[in-house]
């Protein structure tokens, strides 16, 4: 942030492939901020990713390759905006500690694991108290005894790997081989049993395999490419699922292309027609965020965009700013590359980073209209105060 005095929160969408964790982690909390932490890709740095959210009391959220960010956006926008709980949790006698030691902060929605170790089956119930700024929930659980075995149990892993975090040493490792988990310190070992007549009398044979890098590592990816030379070199069906190129060996695509002008409009089409009209008559001057709102533009949306107003810029400036990353990302057959130059011309100077802000916002818009109930029924909120979000540089 420009004002190191001012407390921030920050969207930070990274594949986490960073060095010197815990330098980065302490100045973000000497100055107060939470970090809203997105890991994309299949070889994400999960621990740095899940470590500066919860030093900083924010939140982490997860993407695959092949997973859309927006609805992880939308949630992290929605933690931003709402009130934050303190958990406290009470154990009945004989408790002898918990994992994690110290509760995370807890936003609507979100789910919490808390495990008890104790030398016997604890009597009384747990009380956990959620503390929103004045008002106090409580909440009482009973504890239900499970039936005994040999076999440590999958809720005992669980806890027992939570816990691994306060030991060390030996007792970590007695830990982690007693109740079978893999560790930094424990290793598996898998033996093949074989009769007799079907083991080998030979020497083993050496076979050189060149090592692979996860797909999405350092933005390469063997899948998307061959996604993209199969759609550009094959027609296909909007409606078929893309895994149908990776399914045949000659990536053969099944259906016969739809025609377009069969497909009856969606709301979104409505809307990037509408505005690729406005942008080729130039008509866009007098155009304002409530107009976006009268064509189908989520109020929440409208909230994120309005903000950007703390960060000196005029509503104009915001339009333009919005109609051409629109025009980049999905107006390109309707807006030729002349008409979106001059619209660039006309933008102030974007920090850096603020267009990368602007393309999850189309996305998530695209969804809101054509599938409302999975994004607005959840999220969409009316959305005024953005300007911590935007202050931040390091988005």
């Amino acid at each position: 942030p420009t004002n190191n005095s001012v407390a921030a929160d920050i969207l930070l969408i990274t594949d986490g492939q960073v060095h010197e964790h815990g330098a980065i982690v302490d100045d973000i909390k000497r100055h107060g901020h939470r970090v809203f932490s997105i890991g994309v890709g299949s070889s994400v740095t999960e621990s740095f990713i899940r470590n500066i959210a919860e030093q900083t009391r924010g939140s982490a959220e997860f993407v695959t390759p092949n997973e859309s960010m927006a609805e992880h956006i939308v949630r992290h926008f929605h933690r931003i905006y709402s009130p934050r709980a303190k958990a406290t949790l009470t154990w009945p006698n004989g408790v002898i500690n918990q994992a994690p030691v110290e509760l995370p902060i807890i936003y609507s929605g979100d789910t919490m694991h808390v495990f008890g170790h104790s030398e016997s089956i604890p009597e009384g119930d747990v009380i956990l108290e959620l503390e929103i700024h004045d008002t106090t929930l409580t909440q009482r659980a009973s504890i239900t005894a499970l039936e005994h075995s040999e076999t440590p149990s999958t809720v005992s892993r669980l806890a027992a790997n939570c816990s691994l975090d306060t030991l060390e040493g030996d007792a970590y490792t007695d830990m982690a081989v007693r109740y079978q988990l893999l560790t930094d310190k424990t290793s598996y070992i898998v033996i093949d049993q074989r009769e007799a007549d079907e083991k080998t009398d030979g020497a083993p044979a050496i076979r050189k395999v060149d090592q692979m890098l996860p797909a999405g590592w350092g933005g390469t990816s063997s899948v998307h490419k061959l996604v993209s030379g199969a759609m550009e070199s094959a027609s296909f069906s909007p409606e078929a699922p893309i895994m149908a190129c990776m399914e045949s060996a000659d990536l053969e695509i099944g259906p016969e292309k739809v025609d377009d002008d069969l497909r009856p409009p969606t709301p979104w089409d409505e809307f990037c027609k509408i505005i690729a009209s406005m942008i080729n008559d130039r008509t866009y001057s007098r155009l304002t965020l409530n107009d976006l709102h009268h064509f189908g533009v989520p109020r929440w949306v409208l909230g994120v965009l309005g903000g950007l107003g703390d960060a000196g810029f005029a509503e104009p400036e915001i339009i333009r700013l919005f109609l051409f990353r629109l025009a980049g990302l999905r107006l390109k057959d309707t807006v030729d590359i002349q008409t979106r130059n001059r619209l660039k011309d006309r933008l102030p100077e974007i920090p850096a980073g603020m267009m990368g802000v602007i393309m999850p916002l189309i996305k998530a818009i695209e969804t809101d209209m054509n599938d409302p109930i999975k994004i607005s029924t959840f999220h969409r909120q009316d959305m005024i105060d953005f300007a911590a979000f935007v202050s931040s540089p390091t988005i």
